[in-house]
């Protein structure tokens, strides 16, 4: 692996980082409010949800319910872990939108099989990390991102389809 593509690596990895540990201090105070609530109550029975909902909010906040049950009997707790599974959605997603940035970028300046040079390199990461950044504390994702929100976790998957088809695109041609 190459120098560029291991610091491309690292900075992503800061990224994520840098959102989980931002969305852990704060879920850890907030309490379900408003819609957060419902998503949260519906986790509990694997229930529908409003139709806005991501189909796999349900099932991975059961799975949830299971762990904080075997590790407290205090409701607080889930609420606690539900907000988490949305800000680790939020970080997933800024990590592949930065990751997205790089390659894109790398792409536009150097070409598929060029590396870029010192310079160019530094401002790729820089983008990608500023990217990624923004998507994370971005004023829409922050909301869903801090409360028990399903929404974010609808943004989670196409920011991984994005990824994955850049990712693709950006393959040598065989």
């Amino acid at each position: 692996m190459n120098a560029f593509k291991k610091l491309s690596t690292i900075v992503g990895w800061m990224v994520f980082a840098i959102a989980v540990v931002t969305h852990y201090l704060v879920a850890k105070d907030l309490k379900g409010i408003w819609k957060s609530s419902e998503f949260i109550a519906g986790t509990n029975k694997v229930e529908v949800v409003p139709p806005s909902s991501n189909p796999l909010f349900a099932p991975n906040g059961q799975v949830l319910h299971y762990i904080s049950e075997l590790l407290s009997n205090h409701p607080e707790d889930v609420i606690f872990l539900i907000n988490i599974l949305s800000g680790l959605s939020s970080a997933l997603a800024a990590m592949l939108v930065c990751w997205g940035t790089i390659i894109i970028g790398r792409l536009f300046f150097v070409g598929r099989d060029a590396l870029p040079d010192r310079v160019k390199g530094i401002a790729l990461l820089a983008a990608g990390a500023i990217a990624g950044l923004a998507v994370a504390f971005s004023s829409p994702i922050w909301f869903s991102a801090v409360a028990g929100e399903v929404y974010i976790m609808s943004i989670f998957f196409p920011c991984l389809i994005f990824w994955l088809g850049v990712k693709w695109y950006a393959l040598p041609n065989a």
